[in-house]
């Protein structure tokens, strides 16, 4: 199959957003920004990329805990979930969802999950949904290999090809489920071979070859829609991070992640293949997060508003924070705001009845913030460019 060069720009621009919203999530984190944990999927963007471009907005997906891609490429704005993350009235799920729970019914998102296998038999529903009301719809399951030794992996299964449902079975298969290597907790030749055991249609693919997630979730999802019956893939992929914020990742060797982030990095190999194929640095250069805008003045934290009350005051950055928190960064010699890290000079600390003054020998506070930092105000120009549908 032959792709547009719209669609591999579209392919290129969504690994690039879920892989920088996720960093500016485990930033936001080490600065005490974000509590209880996350699941980050760095390393995996090729998958949620690939397999939610070959969707239409009317077909369903379901989601794990490692959701953030998921929901990013079937059409969630980064705005709102960056509140949701946050716990702000505008996210998704009106702040109470957070990282695990995050669902977008208008994008056909039904929401992730923090039960393992708990999105299985929701799509097996959901597909039983689509076939009692006739609808030209499929849904696709997320899950993790972590997923295929519990029951209702294999309920899931079962019903859905007894009945010929229409649900898309994709295993992102990490490598690792929590610490334990897939190796060593999955019994058989491979995942994919669990789906034949049930009569379902099932290969294997490299889950980093982001064209290759979405041709083949196009050709099986036409193929669910022409003849009924669901099908099953499983994507090999890796994932860069522990499994949660709590997983320092110490069973993973040095080689073993040197060896995915230089060999098998999806971003890096689809770079090189779309420089290769013709796609000059211009056409790419929209869809890169550089440090040439300026964000003096804004939130990079996609423009995310705080309530502004009496007890409460405005660094030069915009940010706002309680006045007792700004007092004890300002004992710091090299005092910054930790959000955007703004170099802080002179800061006006307001409470309610009294005004105080505190400065730090820090220099100019227009210094911009660099690198990393400017990408997270790009993310509300890319968010505006046309969805490939």
């Amino acid at each position: 199959m032959t792709l547009s060069t719209t669609t591999q720009l579209e392919l290129h621009r969504m690994m690039m957003l879920i892989r920088l919203f996720e960093e500016a999530l485990e930033e936001m984190f080490s600065r005490g920004l974000l509590h209880g944990t996350m699941h980050l999927s760095i390393g995996q963007e090729a998958t949620a990329a690939g397999a939610c471009l070959a969707l239409q907005k009317d077909d369903l997906i379901t989601s794990t805990h490692r959701g953030h891609g998921h929901c990013l490429a079937k059409g969630a704005e980064p705005y709102k979930m960056f509140a949701e993350l946050l716990g702000r009235e505008d996210g998704y799920c009106r702040g109470r969802g957070g990282s695990m729970h995050i669902a977008d019914l208008s994008n056909g998102n039904l929401g992730a999950n923090g039960i393992v296998a708990g999105s299985l038999t929701i799509s097996v529903g959901a597909a039983l949904s689509f076939q009692m009301q006739k609808k030209d719809n499929i849904i696709l399951c997320f899950f993790g290999d972590g997923a295929v030794n519990e029951g209702s992996f294999h309920e899931a299964l079962n019903l859905a090809s007894l009945w010929s449902l229409p649900v898309l079975f994709l295993c992102e298969n990490n490598q690792y489920g929590m610490s334990m290597a897939t190796d060593k907790a999955v019994a058989g030749d491979s995942i994919a071979s669990r789906g034949n055991s049930y009569g379902i249609e099932s290969i294997q693919i490299d889950g980093n070859d982001v064209e290759a997630v979405y041709e083949n979730v196009l050709n099986f999802k036409n193929k669910i829609l022409s003849s009924g019956g669901p099908k099953f893939i499983e994507a090999v992929t890796y994932r860069y991070r522990g499994h949660s914020k709590s997983d320092r990742n110490l069973y993973g060797t040095s080689d073993e992640i040197e060896y995915w982030k230089e060999e098998k990095d999806p971003i890096k190999r689809y770079i090189g293949k779309l420089i290769e194929s013709g796609i000059s640095e211009d056409q790419l250069k929209d869809r890169k997060f550089t440090s040439d805008d300026s964000v003096q003045g804004t939130c990079p934290i996609m423009h995310i508003p705080f309530d502004i009350g009496d007890n409460v005051t405005a660094l030069p950055c915009g940010h706002i924070f309680e006045p007792e928190g700004i007092r004890r960064w300002l004992k710091d010699e090299k005092a910054e705001c930790p959000v955007c890290r703004f170099k802080l000079e002179s800061v006006e600390v307001k409470n309610k009845d009294s005004t105080e003054q505190q400065t730090t020998p820090q220099s100019d506070v227009n210094e911009l913030v660099s690198g990393r930092n400017n990408f997270i105000a790009s993310l509300q120009r890319l968010n505006n460019l046309p969805r490939v549908y």
